[in-house]
């Protein structure tokens, strides 16, 4: 049985329609199609709705007598955002059929409610709010949704609301002055994703995690919030917690407290053939020189040669250490991976015509499949403007700002975090470059790579030979 609320709406429509075709003295400012009255007993037959398409299909034993449909076009209706516009009709009598009618209302392409899909459009009927009747088809070549009625009542097209929101990560730990991007995921009462929905974002400690418009949450103090997402009647809320941030090294300001040091390495490219190094492609263009400038160990700075021309765009060399040799990278159940190095580009330096290098480069393995690689570049003409850029199953793209510039012939400190949850935070000289979840898959490491190359059919070049210098290389990770 439907409620009172149901009857309550569709008895003041009538009165509020009435009322104003009597003070427009029967304009044509309210432009409804006449109601369609049709009788139909108990062999069945098919209402015409009053747009002239939409059909209300009453099957045979559905009514035990005769019954006098009425059924009026409404422009008014319980508020929704999701209203498809000229699709809501009253139907009269109200009744219960003895088996369900077939209901198919019509819809124009262009009346479509802004985020609303015609994949997400369903049947609704009114009780007290619009309530969808599923399961509803959707024919878009027709343009009808098509739905099973078992009683009349006032029916109307809606995009389906969500029912639940998915938000990701529901909990996040940081450290004051972090950031995390949180993603929520519309669902309708079936499970299924509903795409362009409006999501809003609030914070009931803005003081500890203010959180902006995209759902991205920055750790202002220490304490504990809870940062919730709303869409339509739909809600989630995730836990954040956040810390002070401890002191920290000030060669490794942004390696996570208590890490545990994976490789602590001078750079001396003069012992690639031993531990941490598993192998190297081009190992002529490596060699250990001495540097007063280096930041950490002057006198063990590894050095790649780029020779004018060099290597069609295959680069000169790579070196690469491995998880399962208990280097380089993290055992299982880490949670946040850190990497450090100190890089220069020589003075003489001239990129090739892709304007691109790799710097170095991380293998993040998805678990039992395909992973994706994760590049730190330096791209441009120069000044150069550090990148990072993950390729791999879930996501192919160029991540980062310009918000710090590399200049040849001066040293810079690369840091990155990579949290097994999929972020990734990459600093320049104490500067955030990106912070960000770029990919859908958890990483759980396989091997770190710095490989100086990048892949493409352009010679580098230059008149004389171009350098790129390795000073102290840092690989640590945390599992809290």
């Amino acid at each position: 049985m439907r409620d009172e609320g149901s009857r309550s709406w569709r008895g003041h429509a009538t009165v509020l329609l009435a009322v104003l075709f009597a003070c427009t003295g029967g304009s044509d400012q309210i432009m409804q199609p006449p109601p369609t009255v049709v009788s139909v007993g108990p062999a069945g037959g098919t209402v015409v709705l009053p747009d002239s398409i939409s059909t209300l299909v009453v099957p045979a034993g559905a009514l035990t007598s005769d019954v006098s449909f009425t059924i009026r076009a409404v422009e008014g209706a319980p508020a929704s955002g999701l209203l498809v516009q000229g699709t809501v009709f009253a139907i009269d009598p109200m009744l219960q059929f003895a088996a369900p009618a077939t209901l198919r209302l019509a819809y124009a392409d262009l009346s479509l409610p802004p985020g609303v899909r015609e994949a997400e459009l369903a049947v609704h009927r009114v009780e007290g709010t619009w309530v969808a009747v599923e399961p509803s088809v959707v024919d878009s070549a027709a343009r009808v949704v098509e739905a099973a009625l078992t009683a009349t009542d006032t029916v109307g097209i809606l995009g389906r609301a969500a029912a639940l929101l998915a938000i990701s990560p529901a909990a996040a730990d940081l450290f004051v002055g972090d950031s995390i991007r949180l993603l929520a995921t519309p669902l309708d009462a079936a499970g299924r994703p509903l795409e362009g929905r409006a999501i809003a974002w609030t914070s009931n400690k803005p003081g500890i995690a203010l959180v902006r418009n995209d759902g991205t949450v920055v750790a202002q103090s220490g304490g504990s919030a809870e940062v919730s997402a709303y869409a339509d009647t739909a809600g989630s809320v995730a836990a954040i917690e956040v810390k002070e941030r401890p002191p920290q090294s000030a060669l490794y300001p942004h390696q996570p407290f208590g890490a545990t040091v994976l490789m602590d390495y001078d750079t001396d490219f003069g012992q690639i053939a031993v531990p941490p190094w598993d192998f190297s492609i081009g190992a002529a263009n490596l060699a250990t020189v001495s540097d007063p400038t280096a930041p950490v160990n002057p006198s063990a700075v590894g050095r790649v040669t780029f020779e004018p021309g060099c290597c069609a765009g295959s680069g000169p060399s790579r070196l690469e250490t491995y998880t399962g040799q208990g280097r380089g990278t993290p055992p299982p159940g880490w949670k946040r991976w850190y990497i450090s190095d100190w890089v220069k580009l020589s003075s003489g330096w001239a990129p090739n015509a892709e304007g691109l290098l790799t710097v170095f480069q991380i293998y993040v393995n998805s678990g039992g499949g395909p992973g994706s690689w994760i590049f730190y570049r330096l791209e441009g003409t120069g000044p150069y403007t550090p990148r990072v850029a993950v390729e791999g199953p879930a996501v192919t793209g160029e991540f980062g700002s310009d918000s710090v510039s590399v200049l040849a012939g001066q040293w810079y400190h690369f840091e990155t975090v990579v949290y097994n949850s999929g972020r990734i935070m990459f600093w320049v000289n104490n500067s955030l470059v990106y912070d960000g979840t770029p990919a859908t898959v958890q990483f759980v490491g396989e091997f770190l790579a710095w490989t100086w190359t990048y892949g493409g059919t352009s010679p580098y070049g230059g008149a004389v030979n171009g350098y790129v210098s390795h000073n102290h290389m840092r690989s640590s990770y945390t599992v809290e």
